[in-house]
């Protein structure tokens, strides 16, 4: 507990001992408030752990002929991470998966984007797929992968054969992929310090397929109850639970868990938005239209669905499209 609510609580007590003259009215009063204190402490820790929670899931291992597996270790964690390259100079993909899902479930994605001329990289944020889940989990411990699977693109490719690279996130998986975009700079220098003298690395796109774009709107979602009663409490307690994660992006205020400040690129974006989204609605979709970049595209499919759409015409059509648009290389299919 904190000084300054170890303080806090002492004051209420000596308030109720000067107010209350009866002794044993203080002794009730006394234990009244901290029985309260207490199951406010239990209930807050329990939804912190609903907060930071990783999906309930079996893990699933991915194994493909076609695909070149690899263990990224970042602070002791593994990332699993599934590579297929060319043998030749082209544009690289990264495929990011959605919550509660894998790379596995992006496989259809990533073999049609391959035979498009791209090279492509999937990997398994952690608690999902073949990952081991940490303590806690966050979208930016996922954006801090995303991250290091970047900057360590010399240990599941040939960094040479990479003209430029783009992102496509899938759910919580764009909101993985815009936050990273507050790495990006940092993460070209470290690809030059590791490789060494190789170009910079274009951001060449970005493609979100029905994606997170606030945390605030999940949590909007979230609440009910007892919950929307203890929101302050619980919010002060994310942030300071946050604080002791992520010091290098604390949350000062609620703009930070949603774009533009959680993070917008400088790159042309795609949309495919499931017009008919069971998952998220279409709040997120409305929330980010505003702040695309120029040169950005946004579409709701009828066709498209939240989850379950390895394969869909319409939308493939439009991404292969948008990054062949995006990118120049005569190698492209």
């Amino acid at each position: 507990m904190k000084l300054t609510s170890l303080v806090l609580h002492l004051c209420v007590v000596i308030i109720l001992a000067c107010l209350i003259q009866n002794t044993l009215e203080v002794f009730v009063a006394i234990a009244i408030y901290v029985a309260t204190v207490i199951l406010i402490t239990i209930a807050s820790n329990s939804v912190m752990k609903y907060v930071f929670r990783h999906p309930n899931k079996m893990r699933s291992t991915f194994h493909h002929p076609d695909w070149k597996n690899y263990h990224l270790q970042n602070e002791g964690h593994s990332i699993p991470t599934y590579s297929r390259f060319h043998a030749i100079r082209a544009p690289l993909v990264i495929l990011i998966h959605g919550w509660t899902s894998s790379s596995k479930k992006m496989l259809d994605r990533a073999n049609l984007i391959f035979e498009k001329g791209f090279h492509t990289i999937m990997f398994d944020y952690r608690g999902h797929g073949a990952a081991e889940p940490s303590k806690l989990f966050t979208a930016e411990i996922q954006v801090l992968d995303l991250k290091y699977v970047l900057a360590n693109l010399h240990e599941v490719g040939d960094v040479e054969l990479i003209t430029s690279f783009s992102l496509y996130g899938h759910s919580l998986g764009g909101f993985i992929a815009l936050g990273f975009s507050r790495h990006y700079h940092p993460v070209n220098e470290q690809i030059q310090n590791e490789v060494g003298e190789v170009a910079i690395i274009p951001y060449a796109s970005l493609i979100l397929e029905s994606p997170m774009t606030s945390y605030n709107l999940i949590m909007e979602q979230d609440n009910n109850g007892a919950i929307k009663i203890l929101m302050p409490i619980l919010r002060n307690k994310m942030k300071y639970i946050w604080a002791q994660m992520h010091p290098h992006y604390p949350l000062l205020t609620k703009a930070y868990l949603e774009v533009p400040t959680w993070g917008m690129p400088e790159c042309p974006v795609l949309i495919v938005q499931a017009k008919d989204d069971s998952r998220l609605g279409r709040q997120h979709f409305d929330h980010i239209i505003p702040f695309l970049p120029t040169g950005s595209e946004a579409h709701l499919l009828e066709e498209l669905t939240h989850t379950g759409s390895q394969i869909c015409q319409p939308r493939d059509e439009l991404v292969i499209n948008f990054l062949q648009g995006n990118t120049d290389n005569s190698q492209l299919k």
